[in-house]
């Protein structure tokens, strides 16, 4: 009986050891064991912050092409204002200029001529004067521009240097268009503008205009008129 209770005794102590410093061991664990808990919880937070940030694109996206596409659907179905119609002058503005274009003096050629030999064939003409003004920034013509019977206005005139390609420029009644600078005549500021309109064409269809070019262009100038139904073009 002894001996048996001393083996008892003798087999309990060699497993106590072994229970000693189990709770110690558990601690160790778990502490051991929680940053792999941390990592995989971020782990699982940073996949859904990427997910809402791609919602959020997918929001601002999803806004921006369906405010283009309301845009859009709005600007086709919306009822298209018509342009306004060109008035008769606008019509003759439009038309291009068919001025020849010329090298040198020897290549300007007045004409072609009526038979009374002033330039122009029909239904316009152009006479000179002998009236010149000059200014610093080039000389002024007083001219007759007249048409051979009753025309139909309005009645718009372009002209060109044709070697240089510089404007003539209008000044006083008649002159209309954009302006290409400002001169001094007579003692006051006046615009130089690029077109000459003549809306009134009564009898005797004769009117006295004056037409300046600057003091650097050749001087071989070339002229367009444009009326309803007819152009006309001849150097002068």
């Amino acid at each position: 009986m002894v001996s048996l209770r001393s083996e008892l005794h003798a087999a309990y102590d060699e497993l106590g050891p072994e229970d000693a410093g189990l709770s110690e061991r558990v601690v160790t664990t778990v502490a051991r064991d929680r940053p792999r808990r941390a990592t995989w919880s971020l782990r699982m937070r940073a996949p859904l912050s990427l997910v809402a940030v791609f919602v959020v694109i997918a929001v601002v996206a999803g806004a921006l092409v369906g405010g283009r596409l309301i845009a859009d659907w709005r600007s086709l179905s919306a009822p298209r204002v018509p342009a306004a119609p060109q008035t008769p002058l606008q019509k003759l503005e439009a038309r291009p200029l068919h001025l020849l274009t010329v090298h040198s003096w020897t290549d300007c050629v007045y004409g072609p001529l009526a038979s009374n030999g002033d330039p122009g064939v029909g239904p316009f003409h152009m006479s000179g004067s002998a009236v010149e003004i000059r200014t610093a920034w080039g000389s002024y013509l007083h001219e007759f521009l007249y048409a051979d019977g009753p025309v139909t206005g309005p009645i718009l005139v372009r002209a060109r240097d044709q070697i240089s390609g510089q404007p003539v420029v209008f000044v006083g009644q008649y002159a209309s268009g954009p302006v290409a600078g400002t001169d001094v005549l007579d003692g006051q500021v006046v615009d130089q503008q690029v077109e000459l309109v003549i809306d009134s064409v009564t009898t005797p269809y004769a009117w006295q205009i004056e037409d300046g070019l600057a003091k650097d262009a050749p001087g071989c100038r070339g002229w367009q008129i444009d009326g309803p139904g007819f152009t006309e073009t001849f150097t002068f």
